[in-house]
Formats: C-alpha cells, structure tokens, sequence
C-alpha cells in the first residue's frame, strides 16, 4: 500500500449571528492568600508560513484566579491572549488580547480547544472553541474576528452557525460548519463553493470529470514494495512521485492508500500487476492521477515515512538497511531523480529530539520539536541553530 496525501437571488434572509456572552462573575471576595492563584496557561505554539519566512506566535489562557481545576467560575478579566515571538532569539516581541466574544475557555477546566490551517491563498486561520474564526494579518501583525463576515452571506446559515471546524487535513482550503438545526456543510472560501452533504463533498474531489477552473496539477510521495502492494514491518520500499490534478482553494482527497493495479490495461493493451515492466496505479482516475514514476530506481527503503514535501522539496526518514538494529536518518531526496541531497544522522536527530514538523524558512527548513524548541537546518541540511522560546508570564 503506498500512503500519500493528496496535494495541496433576490436578497436572501441573512441567519443571525448573535454572540452570545457567557455570564462571569466579579474575582471572589476573600482574602487574597485563600484565593485560588492566577494561572497562564499555553494552549499551543502556531507557525504561520508565507513561502520562505514564518511568524511564531503562542495562544494563552490567562485566568485570575484560577489556577486550581476546583473552580468553576470565571472572573471577568480572564482573556485570551496572543503571545508574538522572535524567531532568532526566542524572545517575546508582543502580546496582544485575541478579543474572543465571550473571553471563555472551552470548558469548566479552562482547557482550550483551538485549531490552526493555513489555506492555499496563504491566509492564516485560527478557529478557537469551535466558535470563532480568526484571520492572521502579516504585514500589521495582528488577529481579526472574521466569522461573521465570513458566514454571514450564505444563504445555507439561516438558523445560525452551532459549530465551525476546519475539513478533515489533506481536504483542502474548507470549513466544516454545523448549523443550529443539525445540518452539516463544507463551506471553501476561496471557490466560493458549499458543499450540503458528505456525498457531495466525495463527488468533488473525485474523478478528473469533476473539476473545478481553478484545477492545476500537483505532486504527491509514498512507498511501495516493488512486488507487491503491501508494505510490512522490514519489507524494503521504493519511493514513487504521483502526479495528480488538484482543486486549488477547492476540495481534494485527503490521505489516500494507493496500490498497483491487477488486470487487463487498456492504454498498454496487456495484463500488468505490480511485477510486471509497466505498472499501473489502481484508481488512478479517481484519486485524479495522470502520472508517476519511481525516484532512484534501484534503491530500496526501510520502515520510511514521509516527513515534509511541498512542490520543491521532499524530506523522508528511513532506516538504511533491514536490520533490527539499523537506526533512522533524516534524508532531503531530489523531486527529479531520487538523488540524496544532504542526510542528518542518528545521533544528531536524537540530540535534538523528533521532529514533529517541518516549515520552509529562508533557503532551509525550520523544525518544531515542540512548542518551545525548535531548530533551523539550512541548504547543505546543516543545523545551524538551535531555539528555546521564552514562557509568557
């Protein structure tokens, strides 16, 4: 199985959109040393790209007064909070209140549940507690509330919006909104395009038949066993490049297992399967793939996975033999021809820790470790730099 994901009338009623406001409650009167401690909580550290440059910002809960789970009110200067850091120097820049309509965490523990995507046009959203969709300016540095302005034009949200997701990953440049009377649509911004049911979702990211104006093509990556459409603990894997048409600002098929096709091809007129000279991809008209082609024939790879691909570049991990014992290294792969451009060892991944993500910064890569460690690996695959943003106060 080779995994991969696919990249990448007349003045209608508007629905009302009323922020409702939760009601809070005045800070306890008490004598300070009984009051439970005021608490900064960091939900999580976001990275917003823009080509080859990144913003590095955190979300924080600040409560007053609550930093014990025991209680179950809110003091009315609880906020949200957004926390703008140096890259270079891990130092806090600035911080800025997020303005969330009702200031509230996602429950009675004041966890926070947020979600982060940047769209194919590079706009940066925030969706906090299901409720609110926040738009990252670059160039003011700032957050804007954009869910009404973002909603408040379809037709579809009469009854109000109940909850605001983002799709599933891999499926595009789209919101998955629940209405307050239960129906579920996929509304894609970019395109302009509501899609009222999962059926009509699949219908829109399948076949070459369904495309949009805005289609161009795009490459995807996966393993394969080069006898067989199964990939196992130790079975030895080829690297192919799929090329695929795509929705850009539209929907698209997210993860996808892919094998080689069995049976009579028409286009070669002969029976091909996976060890036959040519090799066909099953399902290629519905996952919407036109070609692909094996990267450094010959070459075999051990328990790999892909770790980073854009249209330029591809990062994978692999073991280098089958060995119980072989370690993982981390390989930058030519999109041409298969050819090793830079490796970074064993012993380096481990001193850094797992990465467990990748960002194109200047002429390398930015990796996150974590939501206080990253590090820069430049061109020649180098680590040039490593970073420990501070903890907001």
């Amino acid at each position: 199985v080779m995994m991969f994901t696919l990249n990448k009338g007349n003045n209608p009623a508007k629905p009302a959109f009323v922020a409702q406001k939760s009601t809070t409650t005045a800070p306890p009167n008490i004598p300070l040393k009984d009051r439970y401690e005021d608490k900064v909580e960091v939900s999580r550290t976001f990275i917003a790209e823009n080509g080859e440059d990144v913003t590095i910002f955190s979300l924080i809960y600040r409560s007053y007064g609550g930093g014990s789970y025991s209680r179950r009110d809110q003091d009315s200067r609880d906020n949200y909070i957004i926390s703008f850091q140096n890259l270079l120097t891990g130092e806090i820049i600035k911080t800025m209140p997020l303005n969330s309509m009702s200031n509230t965490a996602y429950d009675t523990f004041k966890r926070i549940k947020a979600q982060s995507r940047t769209f194919d046009d590079g706009t940066f959203y925030i969706i906090l507690n299901q409720a609110e969709v926040f738009q990252f300016d670059r160039i003011l540095q700032t957050f804007e509330d954009i869910t009404t302005k973002l909603f408040s034009e379809q037709i579809e949200l009469q009854s109000g919006l109940a909850t605001v997701d983002f799709v599933d990953s891999g499926y595009g440049s789209g919101f998955k909104l629940l209405t307050n009377d239960g129906k579920q649509i996929f509304y894609y911004p970019i395109v302009d395009k509501i899609y009222n049911s999962k059926d009509e979702l699949y219908s829109a990211y399948s076949y070459l038949s369904s495309l949009l104006n805005t289609k161009s093509e795009s490459y995807g990556y996966g393993f394969v066993s080069p006898g067989s459409n199964q990939i196992g603990k130790g079975n030895p894997a080829e690297l192919v490049q799929v090329t695929y048409k795509t929705n850009y600002g539209g929907p698209r098929r997210g993860n996808s297992s892919i094998g080689w096709y069995e049976g009579y091809d028409e286009v070669s007129s002969q029976y091909v399967d996976p060890t036959t000279v040519i090799r066909v991809i099953a399902y290629n008209d519905l996952y919407r793939i036109v070609a692909h082609k094996t990267l450094a024939s010959g070459r075999l790879y051990f328990s790999p996975g892909i770790m980073f691909y854009d249209q330029e570049h591809l990062i994978i991990i692999t073991k280098l033999s089958a060995s119980p014992s072989a370690v993982f290294n981390l390989q930058k792969i030519n999109i041409e021809n298969g050819d090793v451009l830079w490796t970074i060892p064993y012993d380096e991944l481990k001193a850094i820790g797992w990465v467990k993500s990748f960002y194109r910064y200047q002429n390398g890569f930015l990796a996150k470790i974590d939501n206080n460690n990253f590090v820069i690996i430049d061109a020649d695959g180098k680590i040039s730099k490593r970073i420990t943003l501070e903890n907001p106060k």
